[in-house]
Protein backbone atom coordinates (compact mmCIF):
# COMPACT_ATOMS: atom_id res chain seq x y z
CA UNK A 1 0.00 0.00 0.00
CA UNK A 2 3.21 2.51 0.95
CA UNK A 3 4.25 1.76 -2.79
CA UNK A 4 0.80 2.91 -4.28
CA UNK A 5 0.65 6.02 -2.25
CA UNK A 6 4.39 6.88 -3.18
CA UNK A 7 3.26 6.23 -6.49
CA UNK A 8 0.49 8.62 -6.39
CA UNK A 9 2.17 10.90 -4.50
CA UNK A 10 4.49 11.01 -7.36
CA UNK A 11 1.97 11.33 -9.94
CA UNK A 12 0.58 14.36 -8.33
CA UNK A 13 3.73 16.12 -8.16
CA UNK A 14 4.12 15.60 -11.65
CA UNK A 15 0.92 17.33 -12.19
CA UNK A 16 1.31 20.11 -10.53
CA UNK A 17 4.41 20.41 -11.61
CA UNK A 18 3.49 20.80 -15.28
CA UNK A 19 0.08 22.43 -14.05
CA UNK A 20 1.89 25.21 -12.47
CA UNK A 21 4.77 25.06 -15.08
CA UNK A 22 1.97 25.52 -18.47
CA UNK A 23 0.10 28.51 -15.95
CA UNK A 24 3.12 30.86 -15.51
CA UNK A 25 4.44 30.15 -19.30
CA UNK A 26 1.21 29.40 -21.60
CA UNK A 27 -1.73 30.35 -19.34
CA UNK A 28 -1.41 33.52 -17.96
CA UNK A 29 -4.64 34.11 -16.84
CA UNK A 30 -5.91 37.61 -15.23
CA UNK A 31 -8.66 39.31 -14.54
CA UNK A 32 -9.52 43.06 -13.68
CA UNK A 33 -9.57 42.14 -9.91
CA UNK A 34 -5.81 40.02 -10.09
CA UNK A 35 -4.14 42.46 -12.03
CA UNK A 36 -5.64 44.86 -9.02
CA UNK A 37 -4.07 42.16 -6.60
CA UNK A 38 -0.96 42.46 -8.09
CA UNK A 39 -0.57 46.09 -8.46
CA UNK A 40 -1.16 46.10 -4.66
CA UNK A 41 1.08 43.63 -4.09
CA UNK A 42 3.90 45.52 -6.24
CA UNK A 43 3.19 48.60 -3.88
CA UNK A 44 3.38 46.78 -1.39
CA UNK A 45 6.91 45.57 -1.96
CA UNK A 46 7.75 48.58 -2.95
CA UNK A 47 7.00 49.72 0.97
CA UNK A 48 4.44 51.82 0.01
CA UNK A 49 1.72 49.29 1.63
CA UNK A 50 -2.00 47.97 1.12
CA UNK A 51 -2.47 51.08 -1.47
CA UNK A 52 -3.87 51.38 -5.22
CA UNK A 53 -3.68 53.68 -7.75
CA UNK A 54 -6.79 52.33 -9.37
CA UNK A 55 -9.51 55.14 -8.69
CA UNK A 56 -12.77 53.64 -8.25
CA UNK A 57 -11.83 49.93 -8.52
CA UNK A 58 -14.69 47.96 -6.94
CA UNK A 59 -15.71 51.17 -5.72
CA UNK A 60 -19.85 52.28 -6.01
CA UNK A 61 -18.87 55.78 -6.56
CA UNK A 62 -16.34 57.25 -8.46
CA UNK A 63 -14.38 60.16 -7.22
CA UNK A 64 -12.36 62.29 -9.89
CA UNK A 65 -10.34 63.92 -7.19
CA UNK A 66 -9.32 61.00 -5.24
CA UNK A 67 -5.65 60.87 -3.42
CA UNK A 68 -2.92 58.83 -4.91
CA UNK A 69 -2.59 56.34 -3.94
CA UNK A 70 -5.73 55.06 -2.00
CA UNK A 71 -6.25 52.66 0.12
CA UNK A 72 -6.49 49.20 -0.69
CA UNK A 73 -10.42 48.53 1.43
CA UNK A 74 -12.81 47.06 -1.12
CA UNK A 75 -10.82 43.55 -1.66
CA UNK A 76 -9.53 41.04 0.80
CA UNK A 77 -5.59 41.87 2.25
CA UNK A 78 -4.24 38.28 2.38
CA UNK A 79 -3.81 37.36 -0.94
CA UNK A 80 -1.79 40.46 -1.95
CA UNK A 81 -0.03 39.98 1.29
CA UNK A 82 0.94 36.25 -0.27
CA UNK A 83 1.73 37.62 -3.25
CA UNK A 84 4.35 40.38 -1.83
CA UNK A 85 5.66 37.57 0.36
CA UNK A 86 6.90 35.38 -2.90
CA UNK A 87 8.80 39.07 -3.87
CA UNK A 88 10.97 38.98 -1.20
CA UNK A 89 12.72 36.14 -2.83
CA UNK A 90 13.04 37.71 -6.84
CA UNK A 91 9.63 36.32 -7.78
CA UNK A 92 7.36 38.86 -10.17
CA UNK A 93 4.17 39.72 -8.56
CA UNK A 94 2.45 38.44 -11.48
CA UNK A 95 3.82 34.91 -11.24
CA UNK A 96 3.66 34.92 -7.64
CA UNK A 97 -0.06 35.41 -7.94
CA UNK A 98 -0.37 32.44 -10.30
CA UNK A 99 1.79 29.99 -8.11
CA UNK A 100 -0.39 30.66 -4.97
CA UNK A 101 -3.63 29.91 -7.38
CA UNK A 102 -1.89 26.72 -8.35
CA UNK A 103 -0.06 25.93 -4.66
CA UNK A 104 -3.97 26.66 -3.38
CA UNK A 105 -5.01 23.99 -5.83
CA UNK A 106 -2.75 21.33 -4.51
CA UNK A 107 -3.62 22.36 -1.16
CA UNK A 108 -7.43 21.09 -1.78
CA UNK A 109 -6.46 18.09 -3.79
CA UNK A 110 -4.48 16.86 -0.63
CA UNK A 111 -6.98 18.21 1.48
CA UNK A 112 -9.30 16.28 0.20
CA UNK A 113 -7.06 13.11 0.12
CA UNK A 114 -6.76 13.77 3.58
CA UNK A 115 -10.50 14.06 4.60
CA UNK A 116 -11.14 11.34 2.26
CA UNK A 117 -8.15 9.05 4.21
CA UNK A 118 -9.68 9.85 7.55
CA UNK A 119 -13.17 8.70 6.42
CA UNK A 120 -12.21 6.25 4.41
CA UNK A 121 -8.56 4.95 4.42
CA UNK A 122 -6.52 4.77 1.62
CA UNK A 123 -9.62 3.54 -0.75
CA UNK A 124 -11.39 7.09 0.65
CA UNK A 125 -8.51 9.40 0.15
CA UNK A 126 -7.88 8.04 -3.48
CA UNK A 127 -11.52 9.14 -4.09
CA UNK A 128 -11.56 12.18 -2.84
CA UNK A 129 -8.55 13.60 -4.91
CA UNK A 130 -9.41 12.26 -7.68
CA UNK A 131 -12.96 13.50 -7.61
CA UNK A 132 -11.05 17.28 -6.73
CA UNK A 133 -8.69 16.66 -9.09
CA UNK A 134 -11.17 15.84 -12.04
CA UNK A 135 -13.46 19.04 -10.56
CA UNK A 136 -13.52 21.81 -13.74
CA UNK A 137 -13.86 24.84 -11.90
CA UNK A 138 -10.64 23.94 -9.41
CA UNK A 139 -8.79 23.06 -12.71
CA UNK A 140 -9.65 26.90 -14.03
CA UNK A 141 -9.98 28.54 -10.57
CA UNK A 142 -6.14 27.51 -9.94
CA UNK A 143 -4.52 28.17 -13.45
CA UNK A 144 -5.47 32.16 -13.02
CA UNK A 145 -4.55 34.74 -10.58
CA UNK A 146 -7.45 34.37 -8.42
CA UNK A 147 -7.70 34.06 -4.52
CA UNK A 148 -10.52 31.55 -4.68
CA UNK A 149 -8.28 28.17 -4.34
CA UNK A 150 -5.97 29.64 -1.27
CA UNK A 151 -9.37 30.74 0.15
CA UNK A 152 -10.92 27.23 -0.50
CA UNK A 153 -8.20 25.20 0.75
CA UNK A 154 -8.04 27.48 4.07
CA UNK A 155 -11.94 26.42 4.79
CA UNK A 156 -11.13 22.97 3.89
CA UNK A 157 -7.99 23.16 5.96
CA UNK A 158 -10.21 24.44 9.17
CA UNK A 159 -12.98 21.16 8.58
CA UNK A 160 -10.36 18.92 8.72
CA UNK A 161 -8.35 20.71 11.89
CA UNK A 162 -12.38 20.83 13.98
CA UNK A 163 -11.86 16.79 13.35
CA UNK A 164 -8.93 16.95 16.01
CA UNK A 165 -9.61 18.60 19.65
CA UNK A 166 -5.71 19.45 20.00
CA UNK A 167 -5.85 21.63 16.30
CA UNK A 168 -8.82 24.00 18.23
CA UNK A 169 -6.61 26.83 17.30
CA UNK A 170 -5.97 26.15 13.72
CA UNK A 171 -9.21 24.95 13.46
CA UNK A 172 -10.66 28.93 14.67
CA UNK A 173 -7.59 30.76 12.84
CA UNK A 174 -8.00 29.10 9.19
CA UNK A 175 -11.50 30.23 8.92
CA UNK A 176 -10.73 34.05 9.72
CA UNK A 177 -7.62 33.45 7.26
CA UNK A 178 -10.03 32.31 4.54
CA UNK A 179 -12.13 35.44 4.87
CA UNK A 180 -8.48 37.85 5.04
CA UNK A 181 -8.67 35.88 1.68
CA UNK A 182 -11.59 36.43 0.03
CA UNK A 183 -14.55 38.23 1.47
CA UNK A 184 -17.38 36.40 0.22
CA UNK A 185 -16.07 32.96 2.58
CA UNK A 186 -17.27 35.22 5.78
CA UNK A 187 -20.58 33.03 4.92
CA UNK A 188 -19.08 30.03 5.95
CA UNK A 189 -16.64 31.31 8.77
CA UNK A 190 -19.29 30.84 11.76
CA UNK A 191 -20.05 27.52 11.09
CA UNK A 192 -16.29 26.96 11.03
CA UNK A 193 -15.57 28.50 14.43
CA UNK A 194 -18.93 26.20 15.55
CA UNK A 195 -17.18 23.41 15.01
CA UNK A 196 -14.18 24.31 16.53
Amino acid sequence: MKRAAALVGGLLLAYFTLFTVNSLTRGRIFSPDSMNYVEVARRLAAGDGLVQTTAGFNDPRFLADAPDPLPFTAQAPAYPLLIAALSVPGIEPADGALLWSALGALALVLGSGAVGYRLGGWAGAAGAAALVLLCLPLRVSGRCAWSDTVGAACVLGALYAAAFPRAFLLAGLLPGLAFATRHALAAVAPFLCVLA
